[in-house]
């Protein structure tokens, strides 16, 4: 059975930890200068994400930072995958002709060797500091989880920060994440694996523990979209049932007193009921305009007919458009075919792999199963997750930590046979 962990402050000798501090970094950092982002993209000064923006350079700086504190097999490891990004942007340059494309394209498959970076980090922080580095992943993972909920809570009711549905509507609000799909599956998936964690008593069940996780999980409502009100549900379900209906009740009630529903054109609530059920596919509803961009790009593959495309890519610049369209970046915010058209075969291979990975893990943890499944779905289909910092963050917390519960539960049976 695993050991109870309460939630508190780490211990002093871990704060001269090196693999400690980049986390702390990693999360409480990268908040701020998400936060950062956001406030510079609101007074028009830079967009977010591109190639040179605050965002790039900070993430580029952690990941040359992870990079120096792998071991040697990892650090080989790590070189193959940034090789294999170059050659395909430079194989894929060949033909796109745009210098710039391939940077762009680069700077693409580099956010996903942060995810890799991530995991091989914090799965080394765990088996070189045992349970004190759990507690401490925990804690930092908490903390994450608070700031961001706080930042809506403020956001909410206090009505600054970004809609999530763009300025000229009040549904939902992101902060000053500029992203709400990323936002939504960075909170959700925290959230969901801060139920489990409670579930599981590797975070002790006592009243403090159980009212931040309320606090916490209650924020999903304010980002508003049909994800994060997903991951609400499943938060609350896999923790506990009873609770999930009290607290709904509670939070329902609080909506009526607290939010000014004059603001709110109701206009906007029939235009997306109507939108769900008109459509008698409930995915592509979930899916958007995604279902359109897809089919769109295969057909412009279909019409140049080359499988060379599909087995090797075109790249994270080039990806499913083809050279005599003038490409420019664009991607389909759809992991699974994004991956597909930019890496190929091999790409798509990894990502379902990985994701396998995950999903035997999750079997031997209670009802965390279906969960998994709808981060890949979520990740597949309706999703920006491995190629968006925050959320691959977020992807690589939930990767170790399940791994690890999973290593537990496989530990204590076989110590009972």
């Amino acid at each position: 059975m695993a050991s109870q962990i309460k939630v508190t402050f780490v211990k002093n000798n871990l704060l001269s930890n090196k693999y400690y501090l980049l986390l702390i970094l990693i999360f409480i950092g990268s908040f701020f200068v998400d936060i950062s982002m956001g406030v510079l993209k609101s007074l028009g000064i830079q967009e977010e994400g591109g190639v040179g923006s605050l965002g790039q350079l900070w993430r580029t700086m952690l990941i040359a930072l992870m990079f120096l504190l792998l071991k040697k097999d990892k650090k080989y490891y790590t070189l193959l995958l940034v090789m294999f990004f170059i050659i395909t942007e430079v194989l894929s340059g060949i033909f796109h002709q745009n210098a710039i494309g391939i940077i762009v394209g680069v700077s693409q498959g580099i956010k996903v060797v942060y995810l890799v970076l991530l995991i091989f980090l914090m799965t080394h922080f765990i088996k070189e500091n045992g349970r004190n580095g759990l507690k401490s992943l925990i804690n930092i993972m908490i903390l994450y989880e608070l700031l961001i909920s706080l930042m809506l809570y403020v956001s909410f009711f206090g009505g600054i920060g970004f809609s999530s549905y763009g300025q000229s509507t009040d549904l939902g609000t992101t902060g000053f994440f500029t992203g709400a799909n990323a936002l939504g599956f960075t909170l959700g998936t925290l959230t969901v694996l801060h139920s489990i964690l409670l579930n599981e008593r590797f975070i002790q069940p006592s009243f403090r523990n159980v009212f931040i996780f309320v606090f916490i999980v209650s924020s999903l409502l304010f980002i508003g979209t049909k994800v994060s009100i997903i991951y609400f549900i499943i938060a609350f379900y896999l923790f506990n049932f009873k609770l999930f209906l009290t607290c709904t009740l509670s939070v329902f009630i609080l909506f009526i007193f607290f939010v000014d529903f004059s603001s709110i054109d109701l206009k906007q609530f029939s235009t997306v009921i109507s939108r769900v059920i008109g459509n008698p596919e409930i995915l592509p509803s979930l899916m958007g305009s995604r279902v359109r961009d897809i089919i769109e790009a295969f057909l412009l593959l279909n019409v140049e007919d080359n499988i060379f495309r599909f087995l090797i890519g075109g790249g994270g610049f080039l990806s499913y458009q083809t050279i005599n369209t003038a490409p420019v970046y664009d991607i389909l915010e759809a992991d699974f075919f994004d991956v597909l058209f930019m890496y190929g075969l091999h790409g798509i291979i990894s990502y379902c792999v990985f994701y396998i990975a995950l999903a035997y893990n999750s079997l031997k943890i209670k009802r965390v199963f279906p969960f998994v499944i709808f981060i890949f779905i979520n990740s597949a289909v309706a999703g920006h997750v491995i190629f968006n910092g925050q959320s691959a963050a977020a992807l690589a917390l939930v990767f170790v930590l399940i791994s690890y519960l999973s290593k537990q539960k496989t530990r204590v049976v076989y110590e009972k046979n």
